[in-house]
């Protein structure tokens, strides 16, 4: 009983074990025969006559009384031997698949073991004979695309079939739009393209195969067109300073996949203003993707809004806002981008580093490690500036000219007398 579950299990048949006088055998044999396929019969002999002799097993697969295969071997006893049966990829009778279609193999043997058994009703043959593939470009299409496909069917002996095959797309509706009958090529890959109209059904579609009798389905998608978002950048210099004092950048609009826009676009200036209209600046131009801007010093000193001062006299920055839109050519849509620039009196600023002593020791050499940077904070390597000191009481000045080095640091150093009480640096 355990061995029947076993081989059940295994989805295999047993071909009856019969006992005669002194001698046995049993034999394996997969449930299910396809087309291409290699069937690999297990067989052992447990007893022949005399016990060394030779026995001599014929396999034959047969569909309505006709030949598909034949395959022989020879085995002894007490040794597990295969016999393999190759299914042919084509030549099978019509309905071979059916029922009613009868289907038998026999097994003869014949030398130190005789034996003639014909099995019909456990063998099942599907007519699964090729795998089909079909590839698409992509899974989505918008309308007015073209799709592009690739079909190729492998046997399972890994043979591409060469021979004939029909295509043909549906749309959602079940509607046939196209037909390709007998369609194949040397290499076995045909390859196809479809153009869907500009007002497609929305929703899956269907590339169906037939290779010989056997069917493939593959779906792709067809969605409304959805207009591309475009992004509008400012790319300005961070600072301007009272020695030179105008704003150069770029204005850049591009969809999200990289391709420049078209159309109108506009650039405003302005210093904010909080108890009036602010006064602007507006250049209007044509977009093709980027667009080059100077807005000079004194076009920035007009627009100014205080009466007292100027934008570059101190170094705390008055910000200047930059707002550009774009207006898409073809949809009329507009995006916007922005930007900030600040004014300086100064275009390099000296910081006395964080991590410098705040107290010193009167009597002994003072050092402290000064930072010189640009207003937005970028290092200035390999500049002449000048450190002036006084010490208190007294009042007693004191300037040097250090080079900052490639770091954009200076190291100060002056010896403090013993009645200093405190020292500033500037």
């Amino acid at each position: 009983m355990a061995l029947k579950i076993i081989f059940y299990v295994l989805t295999l048949f047993i071909l009856d074990a019969y006992a005669f006088s002194n001698n046995s055998y049993l034999i394996t044999v997969p449930a299910t025969f396809r087309p291409g396929m290699a069937v690999n019969m297990n067989i052992l002999i447990l007893r022949a006559k005399p016990p060394d002799a030779a026995v001599t097993v014929n396999a034959t697969f047969l569909i309505d009384s006709k030949r598909i295969t034949t395959a022989s071997g020879q085995f002894y006893a007490g040794q597990t031997g295969s016999l393999q049966l190759q299914i042919p990829s084509e030549g099978f009778p019509e309905n071979s698949v059916s029922y009613q279609t009868t289907k038998h193999l026999e097994v003869i043997g014949s030398g130190g073991l005789t034996f003639n058994e014909t099995k019909s009703r456990s063998v099942k043959f599907v007519k699964k004979g090729v795998t089909i593939y079909v590839q698409t470009d992509k899974g989505i299409y918008k309308p007015g695309q073209t799709v592009h496909m690739r079909i190729v069917a492998v046997y399972p002996s890994l043979k591409v079939h060469t021979g004939k095959m029909t295509l043909t797309i549906s749309d959602p509706k079940n509607n046939k739009l196209a037909m390709w009958k007998d369609e194949n090529t040397a290499s076995g890959v045909v390859s196809k393209d479809f153009e869907l109209s500009s007002q497609p059904n929305i929703g899956k579609w269907k590339i169906s195969v037939d290779i010989e009798g056997q069917t493939k389905e593959t779906t792709f998608e067809v969605k409304e067109y959805v207009l591309p978002k475009f992004e509008v950048k400012i790319v300005a210099n961070s600072y301007a300073s009272k020695g030179n004092g105008e704003i150069r950048g770029t204005v850049t609009a591009k969809y999200t996949y990289g391709k420049n826009v078209e159309g109108k676009a506009k650039l405003s200036a302005y210093f904010p203003c909080y108890s009036r209209e602010c006064e602007k600046y507006e250049l209007n131009f044509e977009m093709d993707g980027s667009h080059s801007f100077v807005i000079s010093k004194e076009r920035i000193t007009k627009l100014y809004p205080y009466s007292y001062g100027d934008p570059y006299s101190n170094n705390y920055g008055y910000q200047v806002v930059l707002n550009a839109s774009v207006t898409e050519k073809l949809t009329q849509k507009t995006y916007f981008g922005e930007a900030t620039v600040k004014t300086y009196k100064s275009a390099v600023a000296l910081k006395y580093a964080e991590s410098n002593p705040k107290a010193y020791k009167a009597g002994f050499p003072f050092q402290a490690l000064i930072e010189v940077t640009r207003p937005d904070g970028s290092p200035v390597p390999n500049i002449l500036v000048s450190v002036s000191s006084t010490t208190y009481p007294g009042s007693q000045e004191l300037s040097k000219a250090y080079t900052s080095d490639e770091n954009g640091y200076v190291i100060f150093q002056r010896t403090i007398g013993e009645d200093v009480t405190s020292l500033n640096i500037n």
